[in-house]
């Protein structure tokens, strides 16, 4: 066996087998402290030296040390030797057995650990060992002793919402009596999800929103998003019990009366929660009785009108796209709140006060604006801001045409010609039969029963 013999003056003669050296090592991610090749004084052994196959023992005439044979080490964990070998259980949290991510929120994460001197220290070193944690890394600011030898728990005594999004680890180190760490061991880190925020908190509307022209408001006085938990407004954590905590966003139209209504979105400020409270609102239609000039406009495109039928109340059929109907403030299109009949027509009433028009009553069934209701036990008539002119019809404006008639030995009368008549506005079109019918008189000419003839009618206006 070759030997090397170290010559320095004044250090002891000791004996080191190089297969420890070795294994230190092998299982170690850092430099080997100073203090495993010392000889008692302030001077450091240090050598460089290549390793062959086979390894030759170096030996002095000391003593030899024992060997430390390495210890395994957890898996993902991450140890600075084999000095101390740690024995660690699986982490527990809210009662389950946990490996690698864990939600805020149910209490302390625990475990259980063996930690056994490997004897690499001797006892003038003063080692002592130590616990505590680590967050993303870095080690919490308190610890404490650590036994050898025997079981002991770990814990983290509160996973609170300050975890949340971070990675927590096990940490354990020594110290030798000069303060410098000697050894130090991480577990596997485990990492801390933040809270789906639709488990611990409800949002709803409370009140209800009319339509008024403005945009409508979350915090009016009557109108409000109420947060919850199901229970007691005091359950909600503190860091969502306020409106102020979330950003708030929108979806839809936020004016006017829809049938899909107002989305809107509380995304939490705290990082602490993930995902969104969902709620949904609609606005309903303002009530309008007898105050339509208020909230309405109505004019006619053309106020001269040819007249085109009376029903008895001085009124006379104006067909509807010679009428505009608008909102007074946002100025949109309402004309489907118009009283119109199957033949296109609105009935507008002569009054001494002016023009009024047909209105509906309730909500539209029709159209896109649906921003008012109007009461069924008012007039439902709303002035026209220009007066509608009626001129005389003269009926060589309109086209007479009759249904022929087959008939035997009576005589063909003014009803049934009136029943088999169609009349239409030769410049429009408009099909003006059922207005006009009621205000004709019809003279018939003498004819001869029995045979196939055709005559000539004579239609005039009715005295």
């Amino acid at each position: 066996m070759t030997k090397i013999k170290n010559t320095k003056k004044g250090m002891a003669k000791k004996t080191l087998s190089i297969s420890l050296a070795v294994a230190m090592l092998a299982t170690s991610n850092v430099p080997v402290w100073a203090a495993e090749f010392t000889d008692g004084t302030d001077a450091a052994f240090t050598s460089e030296a290549v390793v062959e196959t086979p390894v030759e023992e170096v030996v002095t005439d000391a003593p030899v040390v024992e060997e430390v044979v390495a210890a395994p080490v957890e898996a993902n964990a991450e140890t600075s030797g084999n000095q101390f070998t740690v024995d660690l259980k699986a982490f527990s949290y809210g009662g389950e057995e946990v490996s690698d991510s864990i939600v805020w929120g149910k209490g302390g994460l625990s475990s259980t650990m063996t930690i056994t001197d490997n004897g690499a220290f001797d006892a003038s070193q003063g080692v002592k060992l130590y616990n505590s944690w680590k967050v993303n890394g870095k080690v919490h600011t308190e610890s404490w002793e650590t036994a050898t030898g025997k079981e002991q728990k770990w814990a983290i005594p509160d996973i609170d919402s300050s975890f949340a999004g971070s990675t927590v680890a096990a940490y354990f180190y020594a110290k030798d009596n000069n303060g410098k760490v000697v050894w130090e061991y991480t577990s596997a880190p485990i990492k801390v999800n933040a809270k789906k925020t639709t488990d611990v908190v409800k949002a709803e509307f409370v009140g209800d929103i009319t339509y008024t022209g403005e945009e409508t408001e979350y915090k009016d006085e009557n109108f409000k998003i109420r947060l919850t938990t199901g229970g007691e407004w005091k359950d909600v954590p503190e860091e969502l019990n306020n409106l102020e905590d979330y950003v708030i966003g929108y979806q839809g139209d936020r004016v006017n009366v829809t049938d899909a209504g107002v989305t809107v979105t509380l995304t939490p400020k705290s990082s602490a929660y993930t995902g969104n409270l969902v709620v949904n609102y609609k606005i309903a239609p303002k009530t309008l009785t007898n105050d339509f000039e208020k909230h309405m406009e109505a004019s006619f495109k053309d106020p001269v009108v040819k007249y085109n039928g009376v029903n008895g109340y001085e009124s006379v059929k104006v067909h509807k796209d010679n009428i505009t109907l608008i909102d007074s403030k946002s100025k949109a299109d309402l004309s489907n709140y118009l009283a119109v009949d199957e033949k296109g027509y609105v009935t507008v009433y002569k009054t001494t006060e002016g023009s009024k028009i047909s209105l509906i009553n309730g909500v539209p069934a029709t159209g896109t604006n649906k921003n008012y209701k109007i009461d069924k036990a008012t007039d439902r008539v709303i002035k026209s801001k220009n007066v509608l002119e009626i001129t005389k019809r003269d009926l060589s404006s309109l086209d007479f045409s009759v249904k022929a008639i087959k008939t035997s030995n009576t005589r063909v009368t003014a009803e049934e010609l009136l029943n088999r008549m169609t009349i239409v506005d030769k410049e429009t079109g408009e099909d003006l039969t059922k207005n006009l019918t009621d205000e004709l008189d019809i003279v018939i000419p003498e004819y001869t029963l029995g045979a196939i003839t055709s005559f000539t009618i004579k239609i005039t206006p009715k005295a």
